[in-house]
């Protein structure tokens, strides 16, 4: 599990520089009850290294 913004945005920077093919991403309608929100994200990309993969 990380934590603080600086580790999150490098785990993030890690998994895309992974990523050399973006194919399409798609993302549901919100489901939302009173302060919270849902929705499901899909994405079809293809890694370098999927061995590797910790995304």
């Amino acid at each position: 599990m990380l934590s603080g913004k600086q580790n999150v945005w490098n785990k993030r920077k890690q998994c895309l520089d992974n990523v050399p093919e973006f194919h399409s991403d798609e993302i549901s309608s919100p489901i939302v009850t009173d302060n919270h929100f849902t929705s499901k994200m899909t994405f079809d990309v293809t890694f370098k290294d999927y061995a590797d993969n910790k995304c």
